[in-house]
């Protein structure tokens, strides 16, 4: 078992090396979009604890940032003694060429954590990520009765941007409330990752050229280009 890193994550994208425990891997550096460290040599039964905070009850859809120069790799979702999926990696030609594969699981909401088991080795992964698709139900996050103004539209620059965007209070605003929260959706209105309504800063250097959109809690949208 590894050393314990961050002790909780609202789910969206994790950083594979971010793991609150582990057993049989190694972290190393990755030449992926992004740079940082990838989880590698990877054996058939090591696994990976991530605990984290699922925002809204639903079925969300699993992104992982996988490698394999061998294929034939297998990583298994578990949620205490429940399989969720198992996903296979195939070859994507060496260890540091990355691509994507995806399937699905549901989750209540609430702090769990999830394990990544390894049911077959032969995989790097660099991150993977959770987003509920915008057609799947999902119950509201409850606010207080302290709302962001309506008429009040936060500024956000750059815009374009190719890094972070950093979000400027409009004057006027009133102060967001402990238990609001700021949505990052792709243009689908697929739901990426859940921020503070505090949040100053959104950083998107990860994520794909393309239009974003920021949502509070009153309903304002605020659209972002990442470059």
């Amino acid at each position: 078992t590894g050393p314990t890193t961050p002790p909780s994550a609202t789910l969206g994208r994790i950083q594979a090396e971010n793991f609150t425990a582990q057993s049989g891997v190694q972290a190393e550096n990755t030449s992926d979009t992004g740079g940082g460290q990838n989880i590698g040599f990877v054996e058939a039964g090591d696994w990976l604890d991530y605990a984290v905070t699922v925002p809204t009850a639903g079925t969300y859809t699993f992104t992982y940032r996988v490698a394999s120069q061998t294929g034939g790799g297998k990583i298994t979702l578990r949620l205490g003694s429940t399989d969720l999926h198992t996903v296979t990696v195939n070859s994507t030609g060496s260890w540091q060429s990355w691509t994507t594969v995806s399937a699905t699981a549901t989750l209540a909401a609430g702090p769990q954590t999830l394990r990544l088991f390894a049911t077959a080795a032969g995989w790097n992964l660099n991150w993977f990520e959770a987003a509920i698709p915008a057609a799947t139900p999902q119950a509201r996050v409850a606010t207080s009765a302290t709302k962001l103004s309506a008429a009040a539209r936060p500024t956000l620059f750059p815009n374009p941007t190719t890094g972070s965007v950093h979000l400027q209070a409009a004057p006027g605003q009133l102060p967001a409330a402990p238990e609001q929260t700021l949505e990052l959706r792709s243009a689908q209105g697929q739901l990426l990752q859940v921020l503070p309504a505090t949040t100053t800063e959104v950083d998107l250097a990860d994520r794909p050229a393309g239009l974003y959109l920021l949502r509070t809690q009153d309903g304002q949208t605020l659209r972002v280009i990442k470059k």
